[in-house]
């Protein structure tokens, strides 16, 4: 019954771990042999070199050793034995560097391949099949070098150099049979060798592949998960994960402690639910399967008299919960599968549209504020992306843009997104195994919605309606755009009002070609995708980042406050479920909580902080006047937020 529970899964994902690590000692039982093999293929590439060294004049040795990216173009005109002489003397230099790279590594060899072995086998359990990348292999190495050059002398590396020595060391374990690399035009798979898995039987892999499915799955807890550190993700590799904050750990202790029931019948209703989940009318296989998973998690419940749902924080302090059903922020189909005792007539409100009303709060001006829900009701006006619709068809004399096609539009802008993306929308492409190619296209731009094919004509017409309906986005925009200028915003993070720390960073995925050589002397190549930091490159991500924690401050701040005075509250971001008898306390509270950020200036706070080299943040508007708290009109008060209804009721 308890195998729901945190502590359950934690149990198994160490006997996993173990399981894996004794399986590969039965695989690989002596991978001392490595270093040997190491040091003799470096003699070997060493001693081709002086072989067919000696019929290369220096000249030619010299060329190719300091361009060796013009091979082709320098070798062209070269006799053929000079020629072949060359490409082997060249080809065996690389592979040489790389295993003496190796073989200086400060890591031990063989402990860095037993550790890869493990780490690669843990993979392909976990990916449910028989190989993974070879950018997920690459990954499995943690390898500490240097490059060492033929004459023994270290030089420091860049990352794309480590990652070829590593490249190299995958090549030398597939020359020794200790895996098999599947190279082709279009991917390059990485294996463990059949001859050598058949020393285990299929039942021990069965085991090992059902616990690595397992594993992988998004369960309900039978007991409250403990707090840790890791509550905070990495959701990338460049974040540190700090300290959580008195509000934070309170927040988590609320989060996990809160009871769950499904409802009498659920495991009879939960195949429609989940069609209506999906939006199909026959679940797929897989999802027929999840299915059943589904309903052993809920018959588990049931016997247990409830369950509990644990959840996660991303870098701007967001909370996830970590489950597919059981809880009550997910579809309108599963939630009604769910119940919580304290909950007698559940009632779901949303903020709206908070990304404005944080802004509105962060400028304190009523301009946005009669947007979105801040000001009494009389003073409210028509939906600000409905008034931008409206503009934009009479600007372009058409009738093409409406509230739905103009909100992810809106969203893209009012979160920095510069003029090509907006004309172009947000795509995204992928290519399969064989070349075949795939467009998702995330919000469409306005080139497409409109049809129209002059540019210059269409952003004149968006540049024109945003700056008549909301100019102090404009100058919020233009004024985060001078601070990511004049700092080095490659790693920032700044505190909320309740002491948690947010997070952002500055990285770009780049794609960059690797090489290395096989034992029989061929140089192959591989496109790597990997991450790096770079100052500013990603700078426009820094306005959304520090929304998106303000968000995350309200709802922490909403459910602690709530939690207080007795009210169960299950928050998602901007909307929160509770009992309809507390919807008058509820909308008190987040009155008082807007009112704190408005009259704390906790946005300028947080600009006041990452803006580490004190540059001028003042702009100027179209007429080349300084723009001031009231350039845009009145302002924001506490009075007008105490009389405003900020929240909204959703199905």
């Amino acid at each position: 019954m308890k195998k729901f529970t945190t502590t359950y899964n934690n149990t198994l994902r160490v006997e996993f771990n173990t399981k894996v690590t004794a399986t590969i000692a039965i695989i690989y039982p002596d991978l001392s042999m490595i270093d040997t093999y190491l040091h003799d293929a470096y003699k070997a590439s060493r001693m081709t070199m002086l072989k067919v060294g000696a019929n290369i004049a220096p000249i030619h040795k010299t060329n190719i050793e300091q361009s060796p990216t013009d091979f082709a173009i320098y070798a062209k005109p070269l006799e053929k034995e000079i020629k072949d002489n060359l490409y082997t003397y060249y080809h065996q230099n690389i592979r040489a560097i790389f295993l003496n790279s190796l073989i200086q590594s400060k890591t031990k060899i063989g402990t860095v391949a037993k550790e890869a072995l493990i780490n690669i086998l843990r993979d392909i359990l976990n990916n449910g099949s028989e190989s993974i990348t070879l950018s997920q292999a690459l990954n499995a190495i943690k390898l500490k070098t240097n490059l060492v050059n033929r004459f023994n002398q270290t030089e420091s590396t860049t990352e794309g150099v480590v990652e070829e020595i590593k490249l190299q060391l995958l090549s030398e374990l597939c020359s020794m049979d200790l895996l098999d690399m599947r190279v082709s035009q279009h991917t390059h798979m990485v294996s463990i060798p059949e001859k050598l898995t058949n020393q285990i039987n299929k039942q021990e892999w069965k085991e090992l592949a059902d616990m690595a499915n397992y594993l992988s799955k998004k369960t309900i807890l039978l007991e409250p998960a403990p707090i840790e550190k890791q509550m905070i993700t990495r959701s990338s590799w460049y974040y540190q994960t700090p300290t959580l904050s008195p509000a934070q750990v309170k927040f988590i202790n609320i989060m996990n402690s809160t009871k769950y029931e499904f409802i009498d019948n659920a495991e009879d209703l939960i195949e429609d639910a989940y069609k209506l989940h999906l939006k199909l009318s026959i679940l797929p296989e897989w999802a027929i399967e999840r299915v059943k998973f589904f309903k052993e998690q809920i018959r588990a419940s049931k016997d247990n008299g409830g369950h509990y749902i644990t959840g996660k924080f991303d870098s701007a302090l967001r909370w996830y919960f970590m489950s597919e059903i059981g809880h009550l922020q997910t579809s309108p189909a599963l939630r009604s599968l769910v119940k919580v005792s304290d909950l007698t007539t559940k009632v779901k409100y949303d903020m709206s549209n908070n990304v404005v009303q944080m802004y509105a709060l962060a400028l304190g001006t009523k301009s946005l504020g009669k947007y979105v829900k801040l000001l009494p009701k009389e003073q409210l006006e028509e939906d600000m992306r409905l008034q931008i619709a409206n503009q934009l068809n009479n600007k372009l004399n058409i009738n093409k843009f409406n509230k739905d096609n103009i909100k992810p539009l809106f969203m893209v802008w009012a979160y920095n997104a510069g003029k090509r993306r907006l004309l172009d929308g947000c795509i995204t492409e992928e290519k399969g195994f064989f070349g075949e190619g795939q467009r998702t296209i995330k919000v469409e731009g306005l080139t497409s919605i409109t049809g129209v094919g002059d540019e210059d004509k269409l952003w004149s017409a968006w540049t024109d309606t945003v700056n008549t309906i909301a100019p102090a986005i404009v100058a919020l925009k233009a004024m985060f755009a001078k601070l990511t200028k004049g700092n080095p915003f490659t790693i920032a993070e700044w505190k909320l009002p309740d002491d948690s720390i947010a997070q952002y960073a500055s990285a770009e995925t780049i794609a960059e070609t690797l090489y290395w050589v096989d034992a029989t002397g061929y140089r192959r190549q591989h496109t790597h995708h990997r991450k790096v930091l770079k100052a500013n490159v990603k700078a426009a991500g820094l306005l959304p980042r520090s929304i998106h924690s303000l968000d995350a401050y309200v709802a922490r701040t909403l459910v602690n406050q709530a939690h207080d005075l007795g009210i169960t509250v299950i928050p998602n971001h901007d909307s929160f479920t509770f009992d309809d008898k507390h919807t008058d306390t509820m909308f008190s509270l987040v009155r008082e909580i807007f009112t704190t950020i408005l009259e704390g200036n906790c946005f300028g706070d947080i600009v006041k902080e990452l803006n580490i080299t004190k540059v001028n943040l003042t702009i100027k508007d179209s007429n080349g006047k300084y723009i001031t708290e009231d350039s845009f009109g009145d302002r924001l008060t506490r009075a007008d937020l105490m009389a405003s209804t900020p929240m909204v009721w959703e199905d």
